[in-house]
């Protein structure tokens, strides 16, 4: 067992970091590995498909070759309303094979309460596995990225996959921590686990001072692969990214004895009570436990 004085922690590259563009990737398994199967699209009929490295290779550099013909150039941004699919997959590697950029964009409602069923697919899709007793799927892996996410959901292992991955990362620097539970023990209320390699997490008080373990306060994040600022917003870069590097994520969060991060909240969210600062998921976590509440939703 690690053993960790304070909140900090961090993984060395072992390996030299590696610039390699996602067209180039593509081609390479396509020669290399042109039967292998590179997605399997499972539509909402039943059906299955399954697209192999060489298909999506030739299917994207023809779609790439269309663009081009219509006068697309290097650098030009497109936009893309498709849903995941295959035809998403094609067209978005297709547009970086012709040297464009992908915009992706879906329609929301006015208000945004189209946005909460997004963030909620994968808890959704987690226990509507673990509804039935037997699933016509059954993945190594079930991975999820984004929001943190509750503990019940890890229940899918061992019953439908042997390993649930739960990744943290932002925007501005990309991938930062990764969970793995080969058992649903493994996990718990919103772990977003240990950092990637070549990443330092830490998590500071109000002052910028680094916490000891299991206190709690703002996760803040650095990373060699990290975005160089906000477009035309120097002020807001200003207030998330210090001269050192240091990212403040707005995540309240702690690290445990063994080196877990976990979120918690938002630092944006919290609620001043006769001057005391209150996380709502503190409120949350305690509506949950109440023997008279069987179920919250948002």
């Amino acid at each position: 067992m690690d053993n960790f004085s304070i909140s900090y922690d961090q993984l060395p590259m072992t390996e030299p970091f590696m610039h390699c563009t996602i067209p180039d990737r593509i081609q390479y398994y396509a020669t290399n590995s042109p039967d292998k199967a590179a997605f399997i699209i499972h539509s909402k009929s039943g059906s299955r498909e399954v697209i192999t490295c060489e298909n999506l290779y030739q299917q994207s550099q023809t779609f790439a070759r269309g663009l081009v013909h219509l006068g697309i150039k290097k650098s030009d941004t497109i936009g893309l309303f498709f849903p995941n699919s295959k035809e998403w997959l094609v067209s978005t590697f297709g547009i970086l094979m012709a040297g464009a950029v992908p915009l992706h964009m879906s329609f929301k409602y006015k208000d945004g309460r189209d946005i909460i069923p997004v963030l909620q697919i994968l808890p959704a899709f987690a226990m509507e596995i673990l509804k039935r007793d037997e699933n016509e799927i059954s993945p190594r892996v079930l991975a999820t990225g984004g929001v943190p996410i509750p503990k019940e959901c890890a229940q899918v292992v061992p019953r439908f996959c042997k390993e649930f991955i739960c990744i943290y990362g932002t925007t501005e620097m990309g991938g930062v921590s990764v969970k793995r539970s080969q058992a649903a023990s493994d996990f718990s209320d919103y772990n977003i686990g240990k950092p990637w390699p070549g990443v330092e997490m830490k998590v500071v008080d109000t002052e910028g001072k680094t916490l000891p373990q299991n206190e709690v306060g703002e996760l803040f994040v650095r990373n060699r692969v990290a975005f160089g600022g906000y477009h035309k917003n120097p002020d807001k870069t200003n207030q998330v990214l210090g001269t050192d590097g240091w990212y403040k994520t707005d995540d309240i969060a702690y690290m445990n004895e063994n080196g877990d991060f976990t979120v918690t909240g938002r630092c944006s969210d919290i609620i001043l009570c006769h001057g005391e600062p209150i996380s709502p998921s503190y409120i949350e976590d305690e509506i949950k436990i109440h023997p008279a509440v069987a179920e919250m939703t948002e």
